[in-house]
């Protein structure tokens, strides 16, 4: 045709073009693409599918392709409908600095019957096969696909991957539904618990009295007030002590014998003996054989890693993956949401950490604590999580303080990662009470009382008999002044008889006598029978006087005698009284203390805490391995494995499309601002290039692996060598 260049182009096929047509395995969507490591493999593949299932033909004739538009071909149509790609080339007109002519390919989009020799037929060039090995890229920035398992960082082993490296490439969202269920493949326990003596932890007392000070006796007691300390750092007014579990028995049966000192405790808490260390060691009551200590400090312990584990991403993946998951497709998996790794107490308080935000390939734990009640508490922190500093060294910031306790200066030591943000609280510790005999306490602190109602009693016994004696004594003072007031009266007896002597000088020596009988009564009688015998010497008015006031003598006497009778029999009875009401108020008195034997027993100290777990060897934490599990998740695998992972970055690639095989069988791209140059191809023909890695595509190294390849982690066990750094 004239003005037309008898040279072949895409569109133009001039005389001698051989034309070949093929049935291949990708197709004109471009969603798989095979890229050759050189065209002379590209060549071969073509060559070997000429000897098989084929129509080949060379043309007799110049043939134009307008784009878009069929041409007949001389090939009937029951042998055409079948192939979908063309390959040309013109022997007879090689291409400058190349040692093959120039070889076009194209899809067949359509096919149609023309008569039983001709077929129409459109074609669409492939600019891959065509111009792949003139193609050059620059830089793409990468969405998403199979560089982000390939990349020289992920390019490590399971126990030497760091979650630094995690975290740079792997922690975008694929937005992929793994759904809402964790399986635990693994766990471990870390105990409080002193493996050499078995010991669960302290038992720690605080008191308001001083536990070490001598607490006397029940009728002799004591109570020392607590001088106050700096418990753990922080002041106390109470003293604050701490025992082993074992002696905390021997502690409570002593303080029960002393329990007005008892009714001093504050509270009895636990402690995890592993997180304190002892004080001074001191004794109970000062010689009850009981040794405690006063309360040590934690801070030796705070800001020390406290245990350390070590290739978990190895574990991650032996535990929940086996062997076909451990391989480098699937290190994603490694991270959350697929994989998490949770810090539990079993008891409802536990966190969740993010592998990918550990510190190194380890979990490792700080402790951070303060032992004395009410602000007991322990926070486990992860070392250095969510930090993005170097996965080789240890980092933490501290500063100088002065503790609030003691004044002393110490360290605060501030992890540089989460810190306590991020820690597993330790807070809800056993307490415990002690029991107080209140009769005890009763009768210590009644023993002044005791001893002043026992007193008063005795007091007011004698105060009584006193009072008794008194009015004896007066009575008898009265009958003895009733007697002498009547003798020395004008008609008394003694004035009767010296009258009668006086008047009757004739009375004999017995009556004489009767006067010195020894009893008033005696003298009477005596006066009496004498004045009678001398009646005859004496007028008759004269012994009828003395007869008389004789006979009022007698009747004094017997008054006097009858009033002092009566003042013993008084005296007797008030003393009886007297007894038996000071009997009666000691036996109250001792009724008091009887009736205090049967008062119920009280409690020091206030129960509480998670004792349950204490009880069955459960005072720890746990380190529990979950992975996702189930349909959601099986798909989300199988998703990794045949689109690699999220990417968004720049790559900087620098070579031909060869460079896009980064994985064993097939190679997953998508991009965007796709820098590519191409000398044969025009700009739509770039255009289309680009197009193809920025809407996905899926590139092959091997064709007839195409649609034969199930979608098994043996399949991309192994990738080709990092040929980039994916890097910020």
């Amino acid at each position: 045709m004239p003005g037309i260049p008898q040279v072949l182009t895409p569109n133009t096929w001039p005389v001698g073009t051989e034309v070949v047509l093929l049935q291949v395995p990708w197709d004109a969507n471009y969603r798989d693409i095979v890229v050759w490591d050189n065209q002379q493999q590209r060549d071969d593949y073509f060559d070997t599918a000429y000897a098989g299932d084929s129509k080949r033909w060379t043309s007799d004739k110049f043939s134009y392709l307008p784009p878009n538009e069929p041409i007949n071909i001389p090939v009937p149509y029951s042998a055409a409908y079948k192939y979908n790609y063309v390959v040309v080339q013109n022997p007879m007109q090689p291409v400058e600095y190349e040692e093959q002519p120039i070889r076009l390919c194209y899809f067949i989009t359509s096919a149609s019957y023309i008569n039983p020799q001709t077929t129409m037929i459109t074609l669409q060039l492939d600019v891959i096969q065509t111009y792949q090995f003139g193609v050059s890229i620059d830089r793409l920035f990468a969405i998403s696909g199979h560089a982000a398992i390939s990349n020289t960082a992920m390019n490590q082993s399971l126990t030497s991957i760091t979650g630094n490296v995690l975290r740079r490439y792997c922690d975008i969202d694929e937005g992929v539904s793994v759904g809402n269920t964790y399986a635990i493949i693994g766990k471990e326990w870390f105990p409080f618990t002193e493996p050499d003596s078995g010991e669960l932890g302290w038992v720690i007392v605080t008191s308001t009295a001083n536990l070490a000070a001598d607490p006397g006796t029940i009728d002799s007691p004591n109570l020392n007030v607590a001088d106050g300390q700096s418990a753990d750092g922080l002041p106390s007014g109470c003293n604050v002590y701490s025992m082993r579990q074992t002696v905390f028995k021997q502690f409570m049966e002593a303080l029960q014998q002393k329990s007005w000192v008892a009714q001093c405790i504050v509270s009895v808490t636990t402690f995890p003996s592993r997180l304190l260390s002892a004080g001074p060691e001191v004794e109970l009551f000062g010689n009850s054989g009981v040794m405690m200590h006063f309360i040590g400090d934690t801070d030796a312990l705070t800001g020390k890693r406290y245990i350390e584990i070590t290739d978990i991403y190895k574990k991650l993946s032996e535990w929940g993956f086996g062997q076909d998951y451990a391989m480098q497709p699937y290190k994603k998996l490694l991270c959350y949401p697929y994989s998490v790794v949770e810090l539990t107490t079993y008891s409802g308080n536990s966190i969740f950490l993010r592998p990918e935000l550990l510190w190194g390939n380890k979990i490792s734990l700080l402790a951070v604590c303060c032992a004395i009640a009410p602000f007991a508490r322990v926070a486990m922190v992860p070392t250095a999580y969510n930090c993005n500093g170097s996965d080789e060294s240890f980092e933490t910031d501290t500063y100088q303080y002065i503790r609030l306790g003691d004044g002393k200066p110490s360290t605060c030591v501030i992890d540089s990662g989460d810190f306590l943000d991020t820690a597993l609280w330790l807070t809800d510790f056993p307490q415990f009470s002690i029991v107080n005999n209140n009769y005890i306490t009763y009768m210590a602190s009644t023993t002044n009382t005791r001893q002043y109602q026992y007193a008063n009693a005795a007091w007011s016994l004698n105060k009584s008999n006193m009072g008794a004696q008194n009015a004896y004594n007066n009575a008898m003072l009265g009958a003895e002044n009733t007697q002498a007031n009547f003798n020395a009266s004008p008609n008394g007896l003694a004035n009767a008889i010296g009258q009668q002597a006086v008047t009757a000088p004739v009375i004999s020596q017995d009556g004489i006598g009767g006067w010195a009988s020894p009893s008033i009564g005696g003298l009477v009688n005596g006066a009496l029978g004498t004045a009678m015998g001398q009646i005859g010497a004496n007028s008759w008015g004269s012994a009828q006087d003395i007869v008389g006031n004789m006979t009022g003598a007698t009747q004094n006497a017997n008054n006097v005698n009858l009033a002092r009778q009566v003042a013993g029999n008084n005296l007797s009875l008030a003393n009886q009284v007297n007894q038996g009401d000071y009997e009666n108020a000691v036996r109250g008195i001792n009724a008091a203390y009887q009736d205090a034997q049967l008062t119920p027993p009280s409690t020091a100290g206030q129960l509480g805490g998670n004792g349950f777990l204490w009880k069955n060897g459960l005072s720890g934490f746990g380190i529990v391995y979950k992975q996702a599990y189930g349909a959601a998740f099986q798909g989300a695998c199988d998703y990794m494995l045949r689109y690699g992972n999220q990417i968004h970055r720049y790559i900087n690639i620098n070579g031909g499309m060869e460079k896009l095989k980064v994985m064993k069988k097939f190679s997953y791209w998508k991009a965007s601002e796709t820098y590519i140059d191409c000398a044969k191809a025009n700009e739509a023909e770039k255009d289309v290039i680009r197009g193809i890695l920025e809407r996905g595509v899926t590139v092959w190294g091997n064709p007839d692996d195409i649609n034969h390849t199930e979608l098994r982690p043996a399949d991309q066990a192994e990738y080709n060598a990092p040929l980039y750094n994916i890097s910020y």
